[in-house]
């Protein structure tokens, strides 16, 4: 019956690839036919890929945190912020002012009104919004108060010397550095002293260059004169800085302390030293940062709004060098043109202009050398390259883009397809030698088997991933598996078709009795258990090392440290602003508004508003409350003239907020225009019709190793630790604190969850394969092994998981099982042959290692090609799945057969004996009679024997390098 049934597969695959059309032509002809047919809609389709990168978009729609941003975003629409500021900046600085007006646009001193940049719809700077607070009233000191770490910074550590410290501060500088670092364990940095930049002679044509005011010049003019006083650096003669200077925080203190201690020789005057230093303090002011809203036009194009925005400051008198720019349309226009970087980068050397195609050349010579034909590389490379654009173009036609995590699955699946061609390529050559005629399709019925399983397996392990909470990662494994099924298909289909058309003479043949191989085969099963307890020893120190496993989802990290990205978020967290924004919604229903006054409730948002900008995470945060001067109601003993009058003020304020009086309100009040849910349908958990919504803005470090879980808590508590004394108040926070705090969840989530996918449905493909519960969860020990252990050793370095690597788990998983599968299926082949467990291992071996070890190199050194990415994240891809595939052939041709020699063999062996035994497939026992005899013939007379086609890997064949390519 078998034998009938692989007979009937031939005349299938016989009839398929040697049947005519009615012109006489075979059906290869016509599968080329459609490759070129299909070539420039393939160019034209894959030239409308998009490259979106959103980090908020991460999420599914119905993800709480996604529906709460959703739901922030209308009532509070603030589009993207740009920070911009550069090294020696103050608010007194006249560049601001130009840059401001240049972006925005202008009336010249004729009246004639200047365009700005198409990109930019506003300018916010530290002037206009002292300006704006001012204006309502506030004191001078508060309102710097609430503008540092927001629009003004306070720099770095300013230092005053004594004047015999003037004499010394070469030295002083020295000591500082020295002593930071052997006492504080802290790396300092010296810079100058802050001074006011003086405008070069050609300024002056711009000096009068100005915002569009809606007020008049004659109060625009007393307002400047007002500002131009307010802040002055205090004289000093150099500053120490660094990452992440708080003033005040306890470090800030000790160093503080470490350079006041600094003194001369002890003298007569003074025992102890002379002083050297006058006195160390912070100064808020410098430098200072802008805020620039993009327009729609800028969204869509944020690459082009920065190079504008960079165009315009130098041309407003600012070094290229020494500006700087922060915010998220930085990180998602940075993030994506490093990724098309590892595509193609004009600007890089010439050996690193395509990590992407340097990985494809490399798996290609790679090819070449172990095929040893030109003809069989190209052929193998052309299949590899159009099972690829294939799945890629997929993504446009699905109308979807192109992610930081999708720009691997191009490399992924053409070495994948690479692998598969390469084993379809060797089956041919141990066809060809023996029956050039019909070698092609005795190829294609031989690698069908093994390349449908590899296929399969890896399929499941990326299917798993479609599993994943997160929109990138679930893309991945839809768009990745589905290009398993097509590179399955070129492999299986295509290629033979092409190697029809462009036939090749057959190999010389070359022996070879495995001699290494068996080998090893005979250590491992002598040294069974010793290599059993040491690869569990590896296993249980990869289980180890998962304790101390993080994950990472902040884009920041994805760049290396040298990249300009990376300088400029340095330089405006260590100096102005925090990067990312936690923004605290607090709502007032009904019933609460008729029990407090509009300044009451301006007041309970002050409270939450200065303990959240009082966390040493927060930056600065700002409120609506820091439009107004302080009120304290009325006691409830208070006349009611007293009460009357509080009450009309309230009631006036309200009504000037509400009606738009204050534009800079907008923004930090709203009323919530119908019901909003949350978690279900009809809860009203984010708001009610009517409810008053007051916002907290806050910037927190993104640059800090901070836990964003821990301080999420934390303002949860100051927000209800307020709220809790008044009825009918609630709160949500939300921003890009919470989005990134989320998405770590979720990618902890996918792993595990997706992992635990693929493990469950490889272990029952094993535990049918093997017909043995046992056997099968055995049997999947070599291939966790590998992923344990390279992600516990990731996680004991100290290194992040992100977005990136935590796709390769499953990946590996899958790849991982194709091996063991092999060696499994050589290793019942032997113990049905009558083979002990010794030698059905050494079978196992000598026939699998050879294409094992040939497919892994490429795969792992054509993904190691990614190496040098300028984006960390596929970086870290290609090195891990690379370590992943070596470790997972080590598994495989040690771990594996050492547990074969132990229980795992022993069960197999039961296994097959009893199913022997039990006489129900009578072929088996004539298959076992006649491979002896073949065995004893090709004994007797070797140079006359035919291989058999069940057991190909036998014979190494190989074709000479030089092979003709028009030889038939």
């Amino acid at each position: 019956m078998i034998r009938l049934q692989n007979n009937l597969g031939e005349n299938r695959m016989l009839n398929f690839f040697n049947k005519k059309d009615p012109w006489g032509n075979g059906l290869s002809v016509w599968v080329l036919a459609a490759l070129l047919f299909a070539t420039p809609f393939i160019f034209t389709t894959l030239k409308q890929v998009e490259m979106k990168n959103e980090v908020e978009a991460w999420l599914p729609e119905r993800d709480p945190q996604a529906v709460l941003l959703d739901w922030y975003g209308e009532n509070f629409p603030v589009k993207d912020r740009l920070f911009v500021s550069w090294d020696d900046s103050t608010l007194n600085d006249a560049r601001t002012e130009l840059l401001a007006a240049r972006l925005e646009g202008y009336v010249d001193s004729k009246g004639v009104e200047r365009r700005g940049s198409p990109y930019v719809e506003d300018v916010l700077t530290p002037r206009e919004s002292l300006r704006q607070i001012l204006d309502q009233g506030v004191e001078e000191d508060q309102a710097l108060k609430t503008l540092g770490g927001l629009l003004l910074g306070h720099g770095a550590l300013k230092v005053k010397l004594t004047e015999l410290g003037h004499e010394k501060q070469e030295f002083i500088e020295q000591e500082i550095v020295r002593r930071a670092k052997e006492e504080l364990n802290l790396d300092v940095e010296i810079i100058p002293a802050v001074k006011q930049w003086q405008p070069p002679l050609k300024f002056s044509e711009f000096a009068e260059i100005r915002q569009k005011k809606a007020d008049t010049e004659e109060f625009y003019e007393e307002d400047e004169e007002r500002l131009d006083t307010i802040l002055e650096v205090p004289e000093h003669d150099f500053q120490v800085t660094w990452h992440l200077i708080s003033p005040d925080a306890d470090l800030t203190t000790q160093v503080q302390k470490l350079i006041e201690s600094i003194t001369s020789r002890p003298s007569k005057a003074y025992p102890n030293g002379d002083p050297l230093i006058a006195e160390t303090f912070f100064s808020t002011g410098a430098p200072i940062s802008l805020v620039v809203t993009f327009t729609e036009a800028g969204q869509a194009d944020r690459s082009a709004a920065l190079a504008d925005v960079a165009a315009v400051a130098k041309d407003s008198f600012i070094p290229e060098e020494a500006f700087h720019m922060g915010g998220r349309p930085v990180g998602s226009a940075r993030l994506n043109e490093e990724v098309a970087k590892s595509n193609y980068d004009p600007d890089a050397p010439i050996y690193m202009r395509s990590v992407v195609g340097t990985s494809a050349l490399v798996s290609f010579l790679l090819a070449f050398l172990m095929l040893r034909s030109f003809r069989l590389g190209i052929l193998v490379l052309t299949v590899s390259g159009y099972a690829t654009m294939f799945t890629v173009m997929l993504v446009p036609l699905t109308g979807s883009s192109m992610n930081m995590v999708l720009i691997v699955m191009p490399t992924l699946l053409s070495v994948l397809t690479l692998s598969g061609a390469i084993h379809l390529a060797s089956y041919w050559k141990h066809a060809a030698w023996e029956d050039p005629q019909n070698a092609v399709v005795k190829a294609v019925k031989m690698a069908a088997q093994p390349c449908i399983l590899a296929s399969a397996t890896t399929a499941i392990g990326l299917a798993s991933l479609t599993t994943s909470t997160l929109n990138p990662v679930r893309d991945f494994g839809i768009y990745a598996s589905i290009g398993c099924i097509i590179s399955l298909f070129f492999v299986l289909f295509v290629l033979p078709a092409l190697m029809q058309l462009w036939p090749g003479k057959p190999p010389e043949e070359h022996e070879s009795d495995g001699k290494y191989w068996r080998l090893l085969a005979d250590g491992l099963y002598r040294y069974s258990s010793l290599v059993t307890i040491v690869c569990l020893g590896l296993f249980a120190f990869g289980l180890y090392g998962l304790t101390y496993f993080k994950t990472e989802t902040k884009v920041i990290r994805y760049f290396p440290e040298d990249a300009p990205i990376m300088r400029d978020y340095w330089f405006l967290e260590d100096n102005v602003i925090g990067i990312n924004t936690v923004d605290t919604v607090v709502r007032f229903d009904q019933a609460a508004q008729e029990n407090m006054q509009f300044l009451e409730r301006l007041e309970v948002v002050r409270q939450i508003t200065e303990k959240i900008r009082a966390h040493h995470e927060i930056t600065g945060a700002l409120s609506l409350a820091d439009f107004q001067e302080p009120t304290e109601p009325p006691a409830e003993d208070a006349s009611f003239l007293v009460k009357a009058r509080y009450n009309k003020r309230s009631n006036a304020f309200e009504d000037k907020i509400k009606e738009g009086e204050l534009p800079e309100a907008e923004s930090l009040l709203t009323v919530a225009k119908n019901d909003a849910d949350w978690t279900v349908p009809g809860d009203k958990k984010l708001s009610e019709t009517g409810d008053e919504l007051w916002r907290v803005s806050a910037q927190a470090y993104v640059m800090a190793d901070n836990d964003y879980g821990q301080l999420m808590e934390e303002i949860d508590e100051i927000s209800q630790s307020v709220l809790k004394f008044h009825a009918g108040t609630h709160h949500v926070v939300t921003g890009m604190v919470p989005v990134f705090l989320r998405t770590q969840e979720a990618l902890l989530e996918s792993l595990i969850r997706s992992f635990g996918m693929a493990f469950a449905i490889i272990a029952v493909v094993l535990i049918v394969v093997l017909k043995n519960p046992i056997a099968g969860l055995l049997t999947m020990l070599p291939n966790l092994m590998p992923v344990a252990f390279c992600f516990g050793t990731l996680s004991i370095m100290g290194q992040r998981v992100d977005i990136g690597t935590m796709i390769t788990a499953s990946v590996a998983l899958g790849i991982a099982v194709d091996g063991t599968l092999h060696l499994l299926t050589w290793f019942k082949q032997g113990i049905i042959l009558g083979k002990t467990r010794k030698e059905a291992i050494e079978l196992g071996l000598s026939h699998c290692a050879p294409a094992m070890w040939q497919t892994s190199a490429i795969v792992a050194i054509g993904l190691l090609m990614l190496f040098p990415a300028p984006l960390l994240m596929i970086s870290r891809f290609g090195i891990l799945m690379a370590a992943l595939i070596t470790a997972a052939l080590i598994a495989d041709i040690v771990f594996l057969p050492a547990l074969l020699a132990g229980w795992l063999g022993t069960i197999i062996e039961n296994s097959v004996k009893k199913a022997g035994q039990s006489g129900k497939n009578s072929d088996l026992t004539n298959s076992r009679q006649s491979a002896e005899s073949n065995e004893e013939a090709e004994l007797e007379a070797p140079e006359s024997r035919q291989s058999s086609l069940s057991t190909p890997h036998l014979k190494v064949v190989t074709a000479k390098a030089t092979e003709s390519s028009n030889s038939n």
